[in-house]
């Protein structure tokens, strides 16, 4: 991800930085069940089983650099852990769900 992006997503408010990770969270456990009852996703097709993987994978990232990324952000100081909260998140609405 770029820098600069990086860079301007840390100066955002602390609860919008949270209500993102939330949000991902939940991603993870919607892509699967979808996945598994076999339903539609947002674009009435089946969901890939890729996205279950990338969801997958994000959750994990998440839980384990959300609460080092919270001290960044709190810092607005981004660091890696920070950055790849950010990809997970950015991938998880986009990609996972």
């Amino acid at each position: 991800m770029p820098w600069w992006w990086i860079r301007r997503s840390s100066r955002a408010p602390r609860r919008f930085f949270v209500a993102g990770i939330g949000d991902a969270l939940s991603k993870e456990f919607e892509a699967e069940q979808r996945y598994k009852s076999g339903g539609m996703n947002f674009y009435k097709a089946r969901p890939a089983a890729l996205a279950v993987s990338i969801a997958d994978q994000c959750y994990q990232v998440i839980r384990r650099d959300a609460l080092a990324s919270l001290a960044a952000a709190d810092s607005k100081e981004p660091d890696d852990a920070f950055e790849n909260i950010v990809e997970a998140t950015i991938l998880l609405s986009g990609l996972g769900f």
